[in-house]
């Protein structure tokens, strides 16, 4: 009997004591991108099957954009690999999968990064309205130290800015040349 309190005042001392995330870096990179920004990304104009997710307060969320003054891509700029060059994260509307999906943009690279696929916002908003994957993403400027700490005190390297969406950060991974996806909420 003993035994068995000792391992029930362990377990709990184990799940109470789990130190909390770090906090992302403060210093945000523009949240929202301009229609005008996202039209001069050549790589998303040349590609027929995916159309930029735009977000308006009187309109939603759509791939077809109005003529709002509020209008804003859901997306962010940040330089993921530390070149110097901007870099892009945006929700695309692939009409080949009929899917939303989060790439990135990045400069040297030919190719758009798939960083996640997921139904549409549109059905995400009437079916789970308060969900995180609605926030739209957020560029967070590399820190000073170059590292990041995650949930449960894990460490990563942060060779650029970092993407966050939904759950998830992406992080630029120098070894891979592409991203690597951490879980930063729970």
């Amino acid at each position: 009997m003993p035994s068995r309190i000792l391992f029930i005042l362990f377990c709990l001392t184990v799940i109470f004591s789990t130190a909390p995330a770090q906090t992302i870096p403060e210093l945000k990179i523009n949240p929202m991108l301009k229609p005008k920004e996202l039209n001069s990304i050549p790589i998303l104009v040349a590609a027929d099957s995916l159309k930029p997710v735009y977000y308006a307060e009187s309109e939603g969320y759509t791939t077809d954009p109005p003529a709002s003054a509020n209008l804003e891509g859901y997306g962010c700029k940040g330089d993921f690999n530390s070149d110097s060059v901007t870099d892009y994260a945006l929700v695309v509307r692939n009409t080949r999968l009929n899917m939303d999906q989060l790439v990135a943009d990045v400069s040297g690279y030919d190719s758009l990064f798939t960083l996640d696929t997921f139904t549409s916002l549109k059905e995400q908003a009437e079916k789970a309205p308060y969900s995180r994957i609605l926030n739209p993403p957020r560029c967070y400027k590399r820190s000073k130290s170059g590292r990041f700490i995650g949930i449960y005190e894990q460490e990563y390297e942060m060779p650029g800015d970092m993407i966050r969406f939904g759950w998830y950060s992406y992080l630029w991974n120098t070894e891979n040349r592409g991203f690597k996806q951490i879980i930063t909420s729970d």
